[in-house]
């Protein structure tokens, strides 16, 4: 379990969230959700440790993390490399066969298999994205972050991702999105957090708890939340 209280962070001088307080349970898949400048990437960043936050603690129980930013940043080298880099600096590469193997595999699932020997600065903005997940998925760490991680896909490799982030939690992995996507939020997540401007009075309730229900109509399967969102403006 992760847990974030109380937190308040700042972008400069504005105040871009205050009064945060989520768990987080192991083996479940959480989407945060909310406008431009709601506070979504901060939010992350600020569990990440890019930057300690004003206020509040942070608890991750000493478990590493893995973060697949919305911008990806690609090494100037293969993308078969690029995907083996974060195996290396963990120290999971030392046998290269079995590694080598993991790498072939989750480049073909996200159709990279042609592209493995290809330079990653060379890539497009969509084939620059599957190269950063795959490098991100690719670890299993306990608490996987990820930032708009649909962002130039296609809906066959949306698919794909979606895919791959349920094969994750059930390794027993924490998922943690931030997406614009509200349909593909309440399809995949087992809760939604709702972010408004980001700024809530400390001690007042800052998220929603949204469990996702199914809902079968007469054409398809359609998810939608059980609750609207919780707390006052």
């Amino acid at each position: 379990m992760y847990k974030v209280e109380n937190l308040k962070q700042s972008y400069g001088e504005k105040i871009v969230f205050e009064g945060v307080s989520l768990t987080f349970e192991k083996a479940r898949i959480y989407a945060l959700v909310g406008e431009n400048g709601a506070g979504k990437t901060t939010l992350l960043e600020t569990i990440a440790g890019f930057a300690p936050p004003i206020e509040g603690t942070i608890s991750l129980a000493g478990h590493k993390i893995s973060f697949c930013l919305q911008k990806p940043h690609l090494f100037n080298t293969n993308v078969e490399k690029n995907i083996f880099y974060g195996l290396k600096l963990n120290k999971r590469g030392a046998d290269t066969f079995s590694v080598g193997t993991r790498v072939k595999q989750i480049a073909k699932l996200l159709g990279l298999s042609h592209l493995l020997k290809k330079n990653a600065q060379q890539l497009s903005g969509g084939e620059a994205q599957k190269v950063a997940l795959a490098r991100t998925l690719i670890l299993d760490t306990p608490l996987i972050l990820l930032d708009e991680p649909t962002a130039n896909l296609d809906e066959e490799s949306i698919a794909i991702f979606e895919k791959l982030l349920i094969e994750s939690k059930a390794k027993g992995c924490t998922i943690i999105l931030a997406t614009h996507q509200l349909e593909l939020a309440y399809r995949l997540a087992d809760e939604v957090i709702t972010m408004e401007d980001g700024i809530k009075p400390r001690n007042q309730e800052f998220h929603s708890r949204v469990p996702c229900k199914e809902i079968r109509t007469n054409e398809s399967s359609v998810l939608e939340p059980e609750a609207k969102s919780l707390g006052s403006r």
